[in-house]
């Protein structure tokens, strides 16, 4: 018996899928507004995902760029007018 989450929209569409695959948060870290790295030898157990947020209240906030190779997770301000601390969740899946 199959076991999960699965959500459909009204048109009957797929939407989220917990059935197969389920995220696990490894961890997280602050960068200062400069560009950098962090390396989890974690990444390497699945399949990566990440996201951004800001730790102060910005009239705009730009996320940094984030690339990921191997286990370690490199991100890069491209709009250096509103660069702004942010801290970045990661885990796998």
């Amino acid at each position: 018996m199959a076991f999960g989450l699965k959500i459909w929209d009204a048109s009957g569409n797929l939407m989220l899928d917990l059935s197969r695959n389920i995220g696990r948060i490894l961890g997280s870290f602050d960068t200062s507004g400069s560009s950098g790295s962090h390396t989890d030898a974690n990444l390497a157990l699945g399949t990566p995902f990440f996201f951004s947020v800001p730790l102060s209240a910005a009239v705009e906030y730009f996320s940094p760029s984030i690339t990921v190779a191997g286990n370690t997770i490199s991100y890069a301000w491209s709009n250096t007018t509103y660069v702004t601390a942010s801290r970045i969740f990661y885990g796998i899946y």
